[in-house]
């Protein structure tokens, strides 16, 4: 292209029309420097690109026959090339995936050198059709990133505009320093002379510095102070001094050396605007989904327990530091129905509101007139009062150091099942759940997590008698087990409408519309009968006495011709007993329950040897592999441990293996293990993603029991295993990550209560039984796996 065609391109008004195209991309990229530039390149190429082809600047006369082309499609093409490839440099800019970029211009430099060397000839064809040749050149990148995404690259999700729109947290200060930052924090709480300050202590922090402290009370247990002027250490004194006066004010009496310390330095901050682009995504997408628009930009701007926030308004602030959500458990336990990051934004507002003293309506994002500005902080505690050591904390907990070994797994294993077996009360009844925040332990209760902890204790004497560290809790689990399972024979009767002589026996729940059997909780206490262990192997005389009662047999083949009855010519599984005796079909099947059903009843099999819990089993697993292949369905992960149980059965039918493999695959698909996804903060390593929220340690218990599974099959077939070894050590590292320890309970009111349990997620403190019950399983295969690899 001359120079004076080039120019001419650049003149062109279609430019102006591109330019407007990347002002959405880049307002969600927060007007990135060096997107800025690099989308600014990408305009300059487009407008260039489309002279080549479409221009009065070809040199080679194909102007004329093309000239009737420039216009509306010419134009589209080239908004839509400009919108393409700033999306691409966006996204992969958020990843820092540098080399990756080249993929955006190379399908038009290849046609472009293609057309050069076939004399002009393709030029007219191609041009004739603008927009198709956009379309192809985005459908050869988006292929040729596929591929890559196999061998590394990061999905295409929206994760990456989280680290796009982050702030900058401070530099990390030493282990020296943030022992001299605390010591000198409790030099100020009991009026002491503090060591001289040096280092960074004795440097200007550009930026607020908050210290937080914890009285050893239940209600209103932590003040906080701010230092805003002078050096770190001056910033350090004041925040304390401040936070004491407030706690000395509201707690008279309270022993300050008791109390424990928690210091945030925060970094650069960046107001917050309504952007014209967010409003229009919010408008339409309230339009057309309503009250289900859980999708919102303004969710970038928050990863709860990484950002704060300051709501400012006529002389009045509001302030919430990024773990103040876990502080006081504002999403725990979490509301099914308002569970997205949205909800999470318009709560953390609320609380802003309420601290800044802002009663406006609910006009707009925030108050009319206010300012909110988000930042990010450098977190440190000190969980012990009477020992220097301090942990770094990563939303309000400690992230895991180091890489998983046996050791650390079983460490953990033995405090899961510790505060497991703590649950289990005098009558046989669990502890079902627990809020530490609040030092309460709930009102609820689940039938059907009874009995599948109760399959959980037993569990854990099985592995108990082959692992040395636990064998000397053994009969305690067990013990443990024959106490909730007792509770469990109060509960069995005949299902309704069965008459007494039939064999059909059932777990009854007695609720106010009458009684109720579900289909879960029978298959679960199916699985609790067969998971006991030998009299023979206990020591006890008294304990391997209450293991097994007269009439269990009978109860085992009941609980079993129940289950088989609950499911019906299709191999769909009811959710109830009332379900089935209602002769209406299903629409669609509950989850979990076909795959417990199917664990238990091959289980039962392989006790008995009956033919048709076998043939029920088979039954009920082809349709669930149909039924996973439907749209938006996932897997069951009680399925693949049953596929498990089937494959071992009968190795000459892949059928099992194949579907397992391929269950297996789209669960794995969704680990934060790269090149599977990409992790945009660190504390997400090991979990399973869920689109719009936080991720939770649930899924990652759950789903580490199905990949034990798969795994067996590989192994126990000398298939490749590792994508699924990798898969259990990596979603281990999490659940052990998210286990209490004592440097992540020191800020509760009863911190000894919860050490043990697996949190249910990472803003959720909520601790439950079956998150155990489910993690402990899934730990089991991870350190099978971690052997493997040895």
């Amino acid at each position: 292209m001359s120079s004076i065609g080039a120019a001419e391109a650049l003149r062109h008004p279609r430019l102006a029309a591109g330019a407007l195209a990347l002002l959405p991309i880049l307002g969600a990229a927060r007007w990135r420097l060096d997107i800025v530039l690099l989308c600014v390149l990408w305009l300059l190429f487009c407008r260039l690109w489309s002279e080549r082809w479409f221009g009065r600047a070809r040199p080679d006369g194909v102007a004329a026959a093309t000239g009737r082309l420039r216009g509306a499609s010419v134009s589209l093409a080239e908004v839509l090339a400009v919108l393409y490839g700033a999306v691409a440099i966006t996204f992969l800019r958020g990843w820092d995936q540098w080399t990756s970029l080249v993929l955006i211009p190379f399908p038009v430099l290849l046609a472009d050198w293609t057309a050069v060397r076939l004399k002009g000839r393709l030029f007219p064809r191609l041009a004739s059709w603008p927009v198709v040749t956009v379309v192809l050149c985005a459908v050869i990148t988006l292929g040729s990133y596929g591929r890559l995404s196999e061998l590394g690259g990061p999905k295409i999700k929206d994760d990456f505009l989280y680290p796009l729109r982050a702030n900058e947290v401070p530099a990390a200060l030493s282990d020296e320093e943030r022992t001299a930052a605390v010591a000198r924090v409790r030099a100020a709480l009991i009026g002491a002379n503090a060591a001289t300050a040096t280092g960074r202590l004795s440097e200007p922090h550009p930026h607020p510095v908050h210290v937080t402290i914890f009285a050893p009370v239940k209600r209103k247990r932590w003040t906080r102070g701010t230092g805003t002027e002078g050096s770190l250490a001056e910033q350090l004194t004041a925040a304390a001094t401040s936070a004491r006066d407030a706690l000395v004010q509201r707690h008279r009496g309270v022993d300050l050396r008791t109390v424990r310390i928690q210091v945030d330095l925060e970094g650069p901050s960046q107001r917050l605007g309504g952007r014209w682009f967010r409003g229009l995504i919010n408008t339409i997408g309230e339009r057309i989904a309503g009250d289900n628009f859980v999708w919102r930009f303004a969710q970038y701007d928050l990863e709860t327990g990484i950002d704060g926030f300051r709501l400012e308004r006529d002389g009045k602030a509001g302030i919430v530091l990024p773990a103040d959500p876990m502080l006081d458990g504002w999403f725990s336990p979490r509301d099914l129905k308002k569970r997205f990051r949205y909800d999470n934004w318009v709560k953390t507002l609320a609380q802003l509101r309420q601290r800044a003293g802002i009663k406006d309506g609910k006009e707009g994002p925030w108050p009319a007139g206010a300012t909110l500005t988000n930042f990010r902080t450098y977190s440190f505690a000190q969980p012990d009062p009477t020992a220097p050591r301090t942990v770094e904390l990563h939303r309000g907990h400690v992230l895991f150091e180091g890489e998983l070994d046996e050791e650390r797994v079983l460490a953990s294993l033995e405090a899961a099942g510790e505060w497991l077996l703590g649950t289990v009360e005098d009558d046989g009844r669990f502890d079902y759940e627990y809020f530490p925040t609040r030092d309460d332990h709930g009102r609820g209760y689940n039938e059907v997590r009874h009995a599948g902890s109760v399959y959980g204790l037993f569990h854990l004497a099985a592995l108990a008698a082959k692992e040395p560290t636990l064998t000397a809790r053994r009969e305690a689990y067990i013990e443990a087990g024959v106490r909730a399972l007792d509770r469990v024979y109060g509960m069995l009767d005949v299902p309704p409408g069965i008459d007494d002589g039939a064999p059909h026996v059932a777990f009854v729940q007695q609720k106010r519309r009458g009684p109720r059997v579900d289909t879960g909780a029978q298959a679960l206490t199916l699985l609790s009968f067969l998971g006991r262990p030998s009299p023979d192997s206990v020591s006890d005389p008294a304990l391997a006495a209450r293991l097994y009662k007269d009439g269990d047999d009978a109860i085992i083949a009941g609980l079993a011709a129940t289950l088989m009855d609950l499911v019906d010519d299709r191999g769909w599984v009811f959710r109830r007993w009332s379900d089935m005796q209602s002769g209406e079909p299903m629409k669609e099947q509950p989850l979990y329950y076909p795959g417990e059903l199917m664990l238990a009843l091959v289980l039962y099999h392989e006790a008995t040897g009956d033919p048709r819990a076998l043939e029920v089993t088979k039954t009920v697993g082809r349709a669930q592999i149909a039924y996973a292949k439907r749209p938006w369905q996932i897997p069951d992960h009680w399925v693949m441990q049953a596929l498990d149980r089937l494959d071992a059965l009968d190795p000459d039918d892949t059928t099992w293996r194949d579907a397992a493999y391929d269950m297996g695959r789209e669960y794995t698909a969704e680990q934060f293990v790269p090149p599977f996804q990409e992790l945009h903060e660190p504390d997400y390593r090991g979990a399973y993603r869920r689109d719009m929220e936080i991720a939770r340690t649930t899924r990652a218990a759950s789903r580490g029991e199905a990949i034990g599974g798969v795994a067996r099959i590989a192994w126990r077939r000398g298939d490749p295993a590792g994508r699924w070894e990798r898969s259990l050590i990596e979603g281990a590292r999490h659940l052990i990550e998210q286990t209490y320890t004592p440097d992540t309970t020191w800020s509760f009111p009863n911190p000894e209560e919860p050490l043990g349990a697996i949190r249910m997620g990472l803003i959720d403190n909520h601790c439950r039984i079956d998150n155990n019950q489910h993690g402990i399983v899934a730990l089991d295969a991870a350190l099978h796996a971690l052997r493997r690899q040895k």
